[in-house]
């Protein structure tokens, strides 16, 4: 009962995550780059995204970028106990991504997670254990590189977006809805967009 009220509340967040982040896709040639719907400022060659004003019990984090777009240490939500649990919850799918061990997932996600997406407009919708099968078949991609755009936090649930580059070949856009039962957090649905 549980599982199926946190795949349908992952379902909603996932829609919503992904409807947020295509409104707000930053302007790759302009001035300022965009961020949860506001312009950021360019500062010393660095981007500072404004954080929207959220309820008290949600929180939303800004990130700070160089002109490359690379994430730098001096992100808002530095000191959030709740922020490095959710970037600790992530660490397991971005080290299966690499090593290319699908095992890492079986860390990152609960059990009835739904995996769904496109590669070059390909539909595709896994579960977990397909999901780690063919990540242990496509093998490790050392070369990945991947930035965690954002990530929102309202009490028990979070949603997160990972950019990844060179991912075999590939750009990757992931949406992430995560959950956090019994004091730990996990994936409960992933959203992507790949692309060569």
């Amino acid at each position: 009962m549980i599982s199926q009220l946190i795949t349908k509340i992952s379902s909603i967040v996932l829609l919503f995550a992904a409807s947020v982040a295509l409104a707000s896709t930053p302007q790759q040639n302009s001035k300022y780059k965009t961020v949860f719907g506001k312009s950021s400022q360019k500062v010393n060659n660095e981007y500072q995204a404004s954080v929207n004003s959220t309820p008290q019990h949600s929180r939303k984090y800004k990130v700070v970028f160089d002109k490359s777009g690379r994430e730098l240490d001096g992100q808002a939500g530095k000191h959030d106990s709740e922020y490095h649990a959710v970037v600790n919850a992530l660490q397991p799918y971005i080290q299966g991504a690499r090593s290319g061990n699908g095992e890492h997932m079986d860390k990152a996600f609960y059990d009835h997670a739904k995996i769904t997406g496109s590669i070059d407009g390909e539909f595709s919708s896994l579960d977990t254990t397909t999901f780690k099968n063919r990540i242990n078949e496509q093998g490790e991609a050392p070369d990945a590189d991947h930035r965690i755009a954002w990530i929102d936090i309202s009490g028990p649930a979070a949603a997160a977006k990972i950019e990844f580059t060179n991912w075999r070949g590939r750009k990757s856009t992931d949406f992430f809805v995560l959950y956090k039962h019994q004091g730990e957090w996990k994936i409960s649905g992933k959203v992507y967009d790949a692309e060569s």
